[in-house]
């Protein structure tokens, strides 16, 4: 079986799975903040998480529509982040190869992280953590094509810097976390590839990566604004943007 196919197998597997298993409701910890967060379009606590109450408040329209119940349809997306997750992480980990032993290892993978009790209870509910992992999953898969690519390869190796750029972005609308490993990453592979770094096209591209996290994060700003009674914190300039961004006082 080609890896693709056995990887999208099991991930679809997996979804089964965490569907049959979510949330019919809000839970402990951080859910009930962030099903108002994602429903209102409104500022999280620190960091605001910004990426995953503008992706929830988009996922939210169905059950708004056809009057689910809010909490319980959010965790759907915490399952379909976690499913795609796996599915990433089962390419990344037969990175390129055919055959039936490379997508055994990646089944292998993906079994093994998506059925790991932690990981698990985190696909179930609604958080904010399959939403990141799925975009880390994906800066790996990125550099570990990178790293398939020989070095001359300069057109191809500014695509994956530019790509990784924008997870790296994202990633301070997500968890920060991601940001430090696809910054590591976008670094390994900017080192690895030297005529990369001669060329101003190179910079430009990065660049281009870099700005929707930036809007996604700068969003706060006039989120803040637009929902007061359902923000975390009233974010009116930039230093208090960036001492929320910073935790201060959380």
């Amino acid at each position: 079986m080609p890896a693709r196919a056995a990887a999208a197998a099991g991930a679809t597997l997996l979804g089964a799975v965490y569907w049959a298993t979510s949330a019919t409701g809000v839970t402990g910890g951080d859910s009930g903040e962030l099903s108002i967060s994602a429903w209102h379009w409104s500022v999280a606590h620190p960091p605001g998480y910004p990426l995953y109450t503008l992706v929830g408040w988009l996922w939210l329209w169905p059950a708004k529509l056809a009057g689910l119940e809010p909490a319980a349809w959010l965790a759907k997306l915490s399952v379909i982040a976690g499913a795609a997750a796996g599915y990433q992480l089962a390419m990344a980990v037969a990175n390129g190869r055919r055959g039936a032993h490379a997508a055994m290892q990646g089944l292998a993978a993906l079994t093994i992280f998506g059925l790991g009790a932690v990981w698990w209870s985190q696909c179930v509910v609604v958080e904010v953590y399959p939403l990141a992992q799925l975009l880390v999953v994906i800066s790996y898969r990125v550099w570990c094509s990178s790293r398939r690519q020989p070095r001359e390869a300069v057109p191809v190796q500014q695509r994956h810097l530019a790509g990784l750029a924008l997870l790296a972005s994202l990633g301070l609308g997500a968890h920060f976390a991601l940001t430090i490993f696809a910054g590591v990453l976008g670094l390994s592979v900017w080192v690895r590839s030297r005529e990369v770094l001669r060329l101003p096209r190179t910079y430009a591209l990065v660049a281009v990566g870099l700005l929707p996290g930036a809007l996604v994060l700068a969003s706060m700003i006039w989120r803040a604004a637009a929902t007061p009674e359902v923000s975390w914190a009233e974010i009116d300039s930039f230093q208090s943007w960036l001492l929320f961004l910073g935790r201060d006082g959380y």
